[in-house]
């Protein structure tokens, strides 16, 4: 399952060649440089799925600060498993080349211009980048899985996938509410009963942590074959779900590749129980003089961590 990602000159990352595993976890300080990882990722994953929203998948206010030290006279690369993506800058135009030549161009603000060339990019499906958002606005497509970055089809997704259905369901009900999906208005609700009646409640009066751990175990239990981002997927959560999500993350038998940006050892250690040696990977990242680097943990280093700072081994 091994495949290597490059990246080169992509915000605070001028470059890094990783080697991935099944499950990869990014260990490091916030502003260490793991959420750009995970974005070079994204960009893949948004000429995958929505090649005019850039500002969907990829934090920015103009395109420069994609470049390193925002210095776009060297171009950004993404290359995975062999193929490369590549981001020009030049005449206020941002120009991404898909591996295939396909070139798409964005104003200096980000917004799409137009395409040149045609592709029907099915490669880049395989890249998933998740956000979780609270406000998410739910419609009906045809995904087979929850959709980048947001996932908007959660609700149909609910009600044809039997895993995902049984996870919410039983999820819900531990919280003394029925679920109620409708996949025709693309919704979701609470049913609770109060006194003698039953009332019908909105789904965002749930907790975030709540709402997150569905959003995440919707990204694993309906994708296949996929390269699955997952930032901070504790936050917000309650110890024993956050250990609960982890150890179940580290128990699956998929065919899918984690790549998992934390700051929380806990978490961690939750998916070093789990997970067998020889499908994981731990990245110690850190910033230093302004770029990213990261440290590959040995089996050995990953044994000790806990009995010193992760951070200064």
């Amino acid at each position: 399952m091994r495949k290597d990602l490059h990246i080169s000159n992509f915000k605070s990352i001028e470059e890094l060649s990783i080697g991935l595993n099944r499950i990869n976890v990014f260990l490091g300080e916030p502003n260490s440089g793991k959420s750009n990882i995970l974005e070079a990722v994204g960009l893949l994953s948004m000429l995958g799925y929505s090649q005019s929203k850039i500002e969907d998948f990829i934090r920015f206010e103009r395109v420069i600060d994609l470049f390193h030290d925002q210095l776009p006279k060297y171009p950004i690369e993404i290359v995975f498993d062999g193929k490369g993506t590549k981001i020009e800058f030049t005449s206020n135009i941002l120009r991404i080349t898909s591996y295939d030549g396909t070139k798409f161009e964005y104003d200096m603000k980000g917004q799409f211009r137009g395409q040149k060339g045609n592709s029907d990019l099915g490669w880049y499906k395989q890249f998933k980048f998740y956000l979780f958002r609270k406000d998410v606005q739910y419609r009906q497509d045809n995904y087979e899985g929850l959709t980048p970055p947001f996932g908007n089809n959660l609700p149909s997704l609910i009600t044809t996938k039997k895993e995902l259905k049984r996870m919410f369901s039983e999820l819900m009900l531990n919280f003394e509410f029925e679920p109620i999906v409708d996949p025709y208005e693309s919704s979701l609700k609470l049913l609770k009963k109060v006194d003698d009646l039953m009332v019908i409640l909105p789904y965002n009066v749930i907790s975030e942590g709540l709402r997150r751990l569905v959003f995440f175990r919707a990204a694993y239990l309906s994708n296949k074959e996929s390269v699955i981002t997952m930032e901070e997927p504790e936050s917000y959560l309650f110890p024993y779900y956050a250990s609960n999500f982890a150890e179940s993350l580290g128990l699956r038998k998929d065919d899918n590749i984690y790549i998992i940006a934390t700051h929380n050892v806990y978490f961690l250690n939750s998916i070093l129980e789990k997970t067998p040696i020889e499908d994981l990977n731990v990245f110690i990242t850190c910033m230093k003089e302004g770029s990213t680097y990261i440290k590959k943990m040995s089996n050995s280093e990953i044994g000790d961590m806990f009995e010193e700072d992760p951070f200064h081994m």
